[in-house]
C-alpha cells in the first residue's frame, strides 16, 4: 500500500498520524500484516513510489516511510 498524507512535506513518523488510518489499516499495520509506504501527497513522491514499490517489490513493513526510501533518491536525483 502506499498511504499518502496531505499537507506534509516528510513523513517520518508514520505513527504520529495514525489518527488519519480507518480501523482495517491500523489493525493490519498493528498486527503487522499490512505492507505500506507512507508517503507526503505530492507528485514527485507519489511517481517516485509508484516506480520503487509493486505487487513483485513490496515495502518490507508497514511502517516505511519517506525520509530515507524516497526523499533521499529523489534530492540524489535532482542532482544528477
Amino acid at each position: 500500500m502506499i498511504i499518502a498524507y496531505v499537507d506534509y512535506k516528510v513523513v517520518a513518523k508514520p505513527n504520529k498520524l495514525s489518527k488519519y488510518w480507518p480501523e482495517a489499516l491500523r489493525s493490519r499495520i498493528e498486527d503487522g500484516t499490512a505492507k505500506a509506504i507512507h508517503i507526503p501527497f505530492t507528485k514527485d513522491t507519489i511517481l517516485r513510489s509508484l516506480e520503487q514499490f509493486n505487487v513483485y517489490n513490496m515495502p518490507e513493513t508497514a511502517m516505511i516511510f519517506t525520509a530515507r526510501q524516497i526523499i533521499m533518491p529523489l534530492a540524489h536525483l535532482a542532482s544528477t
